[in-house]
């Protein structure tokens, strides 16, 4: 596994219901460094506008996403979009990767160090 090693400039938002996995990430991501704000409920809710200023990166369930993507990606707020899924799937997104349940902890470790080594994202507005 690979961990994140160089400075992390960008704000996780982290909205995730399961709280065991919620509590897991913001443990594992703190020891890395990482800056979290852990959010209950909606992707939506204004303390993200106000306190998640870009670049964000959303670390998201599947259930809260709610079908909504497209909607996500067109805001532009979002470096990158993580999905926590019951099995991880492929997309057609340089922005959006789904890792599945079973190995998420190390699956969205290994995917900011990925997105922080790859020149092509785009940064979010």
């Amino acid at each position: 596994m690979r961990e994140v090693v160089q400075a992390k400039d960008d704000l996780l938002a982290l909205v995730v219901r399961d709280l065991g996995l919620r509590s897991a990430l913001i443990g594992r991501l703190s020891m890395l460094g990482e800056s979290i704000l852990s959010l209950e409920g909606s992707f939506e809710q204004p303390a993200i506008r106000r306190h998640a200023r870009p670049p964000v990166i959303l670390i998201i369930d599947l259930e809260s996403l709610d079908g909504r993507l497209d909607e996500l990606l067109a805001t532009r707020h979002w470096k990158g979009i993580i999905i926590i899924a019951e099995a991880a799937a492929p997309l057609d997104n340089d922005q959006v990767r789904m890792v599945g349940l079973g190995d998420a902890l190390s699956r969205v470790v290994e995917t900011l160090a990925d997105w922080r080594c790859d020149s092509r994202l785009i940064p979010a507005e």
